[in-house]
């Protein structure tokens, strides 16, 4: 009803439609479907207009991503520049013909939602066309030795937790491409321990451990560790992450929210600092011509070596899957059920990955990989061997 000489409008009253009497009013009930569906009605053409709006937006930001990736990393001309970073083509010969666009989709569509329009086309091109030139650059990083979905989800991607975004690929490819210029390696998994070994000299003196109080951080980021040249666990790892994934090898963190350990150790359990959290990497690597599969490395304590660390078997094999507090953890960027489980044996899909010191922070995909690490230490094989040796002893 309007209101003469208003603009107002009334909408009348259910009540018109039956007396107070009556103990039903199907007036009452076809005004409430009335206005019921019309609600219904004007909320799906809203979040249709929102959506469109939305997907129209992130078309023109990948369309955007696309042409600075093409622009500054693609040249026409038959000799590859390797010097300044342009190359004839992006693209492996296993790789998809759109490998671009697809890696550009891939990383916007699994971007953390902290990250979402804070981001430059510039910082976004940079990291897709350098993780691509780095896969064309290292033989052990090309689309015939690093899958495509692995590359996806653990070389392209510009972050591992929720540390500051720096521009690190520029600074580490490059270093790193002079360290392969005066020291030659077969495989990826000998690349991969000389990183280990040498990306710490980046700056002088060297970046080394520095412990942080429990359940806190020192220096976080990559350009923070390189300018303090010192980090916790967690700087270290992040670091070192980035190190592999800038020459194209899949790379993420591993980590315990809590070590689970003897009550003489740690009288009060997770409050103690000895059963405090604890992060190191995996790498996807593997040895002369062999098919590559997940390593671990304990960062610049274990030099030279691979699948070694302090905290190996002794403490893994203590760990509980499915235990939020003790199980082991690795990042992933994208939810785990967009993933193929071959590429990832014995990883069980988790919630998230849990920061001790940000425990509120839910928002990084992980996989609780406790299994893993018990079938790499044989943990399950003795433990049944045991059984059947009781078995036999009775």
């Amino acid at each position: 009803v309007r209101v003469p000489g208003s603009s107002k409008v009334i909408l009348p009253s259910p009540n018109i439609f039956c007396t107070q009497s009556q103990n039903t009013c199907p007036g009452r009930m076809r005004y409430l479907t009335f206005i019921l569906f019309w609600s219904l009605v004007l909320q799906t053409v809203a979040r249709t207009s929102i959506f469109d709006a939305r997907r129209q937006s992130d078309e023109n930001l990948i369309g955007k991503i696309v042409r600075h990736v093409e622009d500054n990393f693609i040249q026409s001309c038959e000799k590859v520049s390797v010097d300044d970073l342009r190359l004839p083509s992006l693209c492996g010969s296993w790789d998809p013909e759109d490998c671009i666009t697809l890696a550009v989709e891939f990383l916007l569509l699994h971007m953390p939602a902290r990250d979402r329009g804070k981001l430059s086309v510039a910082y976004l091109g940079d990291n897709v066309g350098l993780a691509l030139v780095a896969r064309q650059v290292f033989p052990w990083a090309s689309s015939e030795k690093i899958p495509w979905k692995v590359f996806l989800n653990d070389v392209l991607p510009y972050s591992v937790l929720s540390e500051p975004r720096d521009n690190w690929r520029h600074v580490l490819f490059r270093y790193l491409r002079k360290i392969f210029r005066l020291h030659k390696v077969a495989d990826s998994m000998e690349a991969a321990i000389l990183i280990n070994e040498k990306a710490w000299e980046i700056v002088s003196p060297k970046i080394k451990f520095v412990a942080a109080p429990p359940n806190e951080l020192n220096h976080y980021s990559p350009f923070e560790v390189m300018q303090s040249h010192n980090a916790s666990c967690t700087g270290l790892s992040i670091f070192l992450t980035f190190a592999l994934r800038s020459v194209g090898l899949p790379a993420r963190v591993v980590g315990v929210p809590h070590w689970v350990k003897s009550k003489s150790l740690c009288p009060h359990k997770d409050k103690d600092p000895r059963c405090g959290n604890h992060n190191w990497v995996e790498s996807y690597v593997g040895r002369n011509g062999a098919l590559a599969e997940w390593h671990f490395f304990d960062q610049d304590s274990s030099p030279g070596k691979i699948d070694v660390g302090w905290f190996f078997p002794s403490d893994t094999d203590n760990q509980v899957s499915n235990s939020r507090n003790h199980s082991i953890y690795a990042t992933s960027w994208a939810h785990t059920k967009h993933l193929r489980k071959d590429f990832y044996p014995l990883n069980k899909p988790a919630s998230n990955f849990p920061m001790v010191w940000d425990w509120k922070d839910e928002s990084i995909p992980a996989w609780d990989v406790t299994k893993w690490y018990h079938w790499k230490s044989k943990k399950e094989v003795r433990e049944s061997m045991q059984k059947q040796d009781e078995i036999s002893l009775q």
